[in-house]
């Protein structure tokens, strides 16, 4: 829980009053609830967000925020904001009683006879008892901000949707079928950051709207133990692009059937589609990359999880009854991938590599087979055996582009390669070694 010395009170604080200032009420009273629980013993957020509720007709919150803020506030021109307020409040309630009690105490507290006299005329007018038209008092705030701020941006077009997860807070749950290669979210960074000292997160939450930076604030911070701002962002950012609101949506899976890429050019961030995901599927990313998801056991990965994140991981690849197979499997990837730069026989690396492929499909692990086939290119440049050269440059290339995009760098690249195999720019080793042929060695058709 952040303290009232963390900079981001007191940037959350002037974000909310702006947001009043521009009669965005329901930004104000997010970002007014944020800092009063996280600072619970200050009345004045409550005398903030007893008058943002006014302005809202949330009169029964209004009535409570400015009982509080009598709790908690001592100055007499504080009691007095907050019996005016609850004044307000009660004759929306028809409790003209206790109204007629708040602007005697308001005057008490030194409060305008002038004011106090117009809102006794308001008092006079007010009839006994609640009419049908009276606006119901009944919204829940979670709910008002969830379906304000978290959806307000969504694009109609969006192949995703953002809803409850079972167990796991929001979720990203696909809108239509999708086919692996299918562009789900591209997104501009909202708290872009390139070098993440602690100076320069604070700065780049600073930097926000009063809408974003409550939008922010709904996201999950594993890290409460440091300053507010350096949690959200820790727990949140993606490497390269910072903090991606609707990015940060989709939960992790260890066997995702989608992966998130920063495209550098655009400046955007990517979630692309690693296989078919049916219209209604929750849409899965891997918070770990390469190695670290696919050639490492459920113990480390949960750690790791665990450490960064703030959760244990309870995915098909985690799952008590599937776990240890697939830990088996992983964990050959892995000694595959560490004895391959020994490797002298180019025979037995590619019989290695096609190894490697086939457990990370057994597995249902979907991306990053490119790494293997990269290298099974190079073997074969090696020994000038252009045509295996080409069939995983091939793979390579058509892989990247499918879970990168065409116009991705590591696609780029992929396609240099196979375009120019015997160029020693792409290949440096081509053509070192005594000529051999590997064209009996292929991957399993259904792959």
């Amino acid at each position: 829980m952040p303290n009232r010395l963390d900079p981001a009170i007191e940037i959350i604080k002037a974000k909310a009053d702006e947001a009043f200032n521009k009669n965005d009420f329901v930004v104000a009273l997010s970002l007014y609830t944020f800092i009063s629980n996280n600072d619970p013993g200050n009345g004045i957020y409550h005398l903030n967000r007893s008058l943002t509720n006014l302005r809202l007709q949330r009169w029964s919150d209004a009535a409570k925020d400015a009982t509080k803020a009598l709790e908690l506030c001592e100055a007499k021109v504080h009691k007095a904001k907050a019996h005016f307020r609850r004044c307000q409040a009660r004759r929306e309630l028809y409790d003209i009683s206790g109204a007629n009690e708040d602007l005697e105490a308001f005057l008490f507290n030194g409060g305008a006879p002038k004011t106090a006299s117009v809102e006794a005329q308001k008092l006079k007018a007010t009839p006994r008892s609640a009419n049908e038209t009276v606006l119901e008092d009944i919204t829940d705030v979670a709910n008002l901000l969830f379906n304000t701020l978290d959806l307000a941006d969504n694009n109609p077009d969006a192949l995703y949707e953002i809803r409850p997860s079972s167990g796991k807070g929001l979720g990203a749950f696909a809108v239509k079928r999708l086919q692996r290669g299918d562009l789900i979210l591209t997104e501009t960074p909202m708290v872009p950051v390139d070098d993440p000292t602690p100076y320069n997160v604070v700065t780049g939450f600073k930097q926000l709207s009063p809408k974003n930076l409550a939008r922010c604030l709904l996201l999950h911070n594993a890290h409460p133990e440091i300053s507010l701002f350096e949690g959200i962002y820790n727990t949140n950012a993606f490497a390269q692009a910072g903090v991606v609101l609707d990015a940060s949506r989709f939960n992790h899976s260890c066997s995702p059937n989608a992966r998130y890429t920063y495209h550098e050019p655009s400046k955007q961030e990517r979630i692309i589609a690693l296989t078919d995901i049916a219209e209604g599927e929750e849409i899965y990313v891997s918070y770990l990359q390469g190695r670290n998801v696919y050639a490492t056991p459920r113990s480390k990965r949960r750690q790791t999880l665990s450490s960064r994140y703030g959760f244990c991981c309870q995915c098909t690849a985690c799952d008590d009854a599937n776990f240890e197979e697939s830990d088996c499997r992983r964990q050959e990837i892995g000694m595959i991938w560490e004895s391959l730069p020994m490797m002298i026989d180019g025979r037995k690396m590619l019989m290695s590599v096609v190894r490697a492929i086939t457990l990370m499909r057994e597995d249902g692990y979907l991306g990053d087979a490119d790494d293997f086939a990269v290298d099974a290119a190079a073997v074969c440049a090696g020994y000038s055996d252009w045509k295996s050269c080409e069939y995983w440059a091939k793979f390579a290339y058509e892989n990247r582009a499918a879970e990168f995009g065409a116009d991705h760098p590591h696609a780029e690249r992929s396609r240099q390669t196979l375009d120019k195999p015997q160029s020693r720019e792409n290949h440096p080793q081509a053509g070192l070694f005594p000529r051999r042929i590997f064209r009996d060695i292929r991957l399993p058709r259904e792959m």
